[in-house]
């Protein structure tokens, strides 16, 4: 709480702010006037004279006179010399006014922000010291703080649940966002495994067809060689037989029985190994062999 001797001294700062401020407008307002009037004496002075020559060409001197208006006092190159001194002090002593007032403006605002936060300091030293009256002695505190005490509570009170409404907000929001990306994650891993076990599958038919197009390949090869032999063989019999013929060999059973069994035998063994030797041969090509 501030007592009436602690803000005296404060507010004569303000007062005197204010009277400068009076002074100021007074002293702007006298030279506007004393500017005015040495203006109009001005205009006075070089009004022409009126006369039955010029009284036709009186449109053109208003508006001479117009123009001059525009022109600032000092820069007149038309007025007299004693005139052009008075006004040219005039202005060196409004400059050197100007000065002045700026720097006492200078000097004024220190003054002025300090008081401020000197205000701000009081009234936040008195509004703690009013919160902390009502904390310690809610009895002795005036209906009005009461209430002013009641609504601050009760908007802290709406406050604090419209954030906690927010934050259950958020956190359902967040967990229902959670739960649809996990149901979307177990979406793709059921998806990836489905086109793993399509790939496997794919995998294992295409090295079926291709272990059947082999087995295939394999059949008729051996079919081919195996008809192919015997045709070469029953064709080397009959070219044997019909050289002796064509050389006039003599021949006898016996010996026709030699030339053919001999061949017979020798085509039975292909056939019968045939198997065995290319199982063999699938068992030397399977094992590692050391690279040189």
């Amino acid at each position: 709480m501030f007592t009436p001797e602690e803000i005296t001294p404060t507010t004569a700062s303000l007062e005197q702010f204010h009277h400068m401020h009076d002074h100021r407008s007074a002293f702007a307002e006298r030279r506007q006037q004393i500017l005015k009037q040495k203006y109009n004496e001005k205009q006075t002075d070089s009004l022409p004279s009126l006369s039955p020559d010029t009284a036709d060409d009186l449109p053109s001197q208003s508006v001479l006179s117009t123009t001059s208006a525009d022109i600032p006092v000092p820069t007149l190159s038309t007025a007299s010399s004693p005139i052009a001194n008075v006004a040219w002090r005039q202005v060196l002593q409004l400059r050197e006014e100007n000065r002045r007032l700026r720097a006492e403006v200078a000097t004024l605002r220190p003054q002025t922000l300090n008081f401020q936060q000197a205000v701000e300091e009081a009234a936040q030293k008195h509004v703690r010291d009013i919160t902390q009256g009502v904390i310690t002695h809610p009895q002795e505190t005036a209906p009005w703080l009461r209430q002013m005490l009641q609504e601050a509570q009760s908007h802290a009170q709406q406050t604090g649940d419209r954030h906690w409404n927010e934050t259950l907000f958020l956190k359902r929001e967040l967990q229902r966002i959670v739960v649809q990306f996990e149901r979307e994650r177990e979406q793709l891993n059921t998806q990836r495994e489905q086109l793993a076990a399509l790939q496997a599958s794919v995998r294992e038919h295409a090295i079926q067809r291709e272990q059947t197009l082999d087995a295939r390949l394999r059949a008729r090869w051996r079919v081919v060689s195996i008809a192919t032999s015997l045709g070469l063989l029953g064709l080397l019999v009959i070219l044997q037989f019909a050289c002796l013929a064509l050389f006039r060999v003599g021949v006898v059973g016996m010996m026709n029985l030699a030339l053919v069994v001999p061949i017979v035998i020798c085509s039975l063994l292909a056939l019968v190994l045939s198997t065995p030797l290319a199982f063999f041969k699938q068992v030397y090509m399977s094992a590692p062999h050391r690279i040189k």
